[in-house]
C-alpha cells in the first residue's frame, strides 16, 4: 500500500493506491481518514489496482494523514501537526 500527500492552499489530497488482495486494508485506512475530516470527498478508481483519492480541506487533512498511518500501522503512534 502506498499513500501520498499533496498540500496545496486551501484544498489537500490523501492518495491511497493498493491492490486488489489489499482491499480490506485500503477501506480501513481510507475510513480512518475520512472519519477525521469533515467535508472530505473520497474517490476510486480502478479495478486490479485501486487508486481512492481524498480531498478536502488543508487545515484538517494532516490529521487525516496521521488517523490513516495510524490505521496502516497500529502498534505505532503517529500525530499530526499543525
Amino acid at each position: 500500500m502506498k499513500i501520498i500527500f499533496q498540500q496545496g492552499n486551501k484544498q489537500a489530497s490523501l492518495i491511497l493506491t493498493a491492490s486488489l488482495f489489499h482491499l480490506p486494508r485500503l477501506v480501513r485506512v481510507a475510513s480512518a481518514a475520512l472519519n477525521v475530516v469533515p467535508g472530505a470527498v473520497a474517490e476510486t478508481t480502478g479495478m486490479f489496482r485501486l487508486r481512492t483519492t481524498i480531498t478536502g480541506p488543508a487545515s484538517f487533512m494532516n490529521e487525516a494523514l496521521a488517523a490513516a498511518l495510524s490505521a496502516l500501522y497500529p502498534s505505532s503512534r503517529y500525530t499530526a501537526s499543525r
